[in-house]
Parts: C-alpha cells; sequence; structure tokens
C-alpha cells in the first residue's frame, strides 16, 4: 500500500485495498472500476494508508487481546448493516465488546455503506 501510494497510484490502492483487504474477487473490483464512484473513491484512497495501517495487524482471524482498551472511557457506538458480510459483523462486534463503554447495532437492510438517512435516529439517540 506504501508503494502504490508514494506512486500516487490511486486506482492501483483501491484494487489493492479491495482484492487483498476486502477480499473482493478481480471480476467484481474490474466491474466497480468502471462504476462512476471509483472516481470519487480516487479522491479518498491516500487515506487507505493509514487505515491498513491501523487495522491490518487485527486481519489475522485472531481475537482481540482482552483489556487492550479497557483505559478508553469515551462512549462508543459501533454500527453495520444485516448485509454486510459476516466478516465485518463479526468484528463490529467485537470491537465493540472490547471497548468498555460501547454499544453495538445492526441496521436491517444495510451493508457496511450505511446510509445517512438509516442511521441518522442512531446518532441522534446515541447523542441525545
Amino acid at each position: 500500500m506504501e508503494r502504490l501510494a508514494r506512486a500516487d497510484d490511486r486506482s492501483g490502492m483501491l484494487v489493492h485495498f479491495m482484492r487483498k483487504g476486502v477480499g473482493l474477487p478481480a471480476f467484481a473490483v474490474f466491474m466497480m472500476r468502471l462504476m462512476p464512484f471509483w472516481k470519487t473513491m480516487k479522491r479518498v484512497a491516500p487515506t487507505l494508508t493509514y487505515d491498513t495501517a491501523l487495522t491490518g495487524p487485527f486481519q489475522y482471524g485472531k481475537p482481540l487481546a482482552p483489556g487492550r482498551w479497557s483505559h478508553l472511557t469515551q462512549p462508543a457506538m459501533v454500527v453495520g448493516g444485516t448485509k454486510s458480510e459476516p466478516w465485518m459483523r463479526n468484528a463490529q462486534k467485537a470491537i465493540a465488546a472490547a471497548l468498555p463503554n460501547a454499544r453495538h447495532g445492526e441496521l436491517d437492510g444495510e451493508n457496511h455503506m450505511v446510509k445517512p438517512t438509516a442511521i441518522a435516529p442512531l446518532i441522534k439517540t446515541f447523542f441525545a
């Protein structure tokens, strides 16, 4: 990822993330590149270096270390959609369980790209 970032190969960064990080098949990524949103995603591709550095160590299917984040007291809300891949849903539940002051929620019919209108009521309740 860092090599692709240094070369400013934003499409390459997205392809690498989608194939290796998310696990999408090559054909799905090829089709994504033809969609209008690809251009939008390329604008934020440089943030993938931070995403992969932060999440990489936790992508080996091992449980989160007990107590690793027990000192974090800030309330947190971890939300995903019921249409997300099982590994994403499991990760969301594990993160919420590892944080001492977290709530977990799922939105029916949503994937991990939750619509703003779907998540807005949860955010409003969380901050109320």
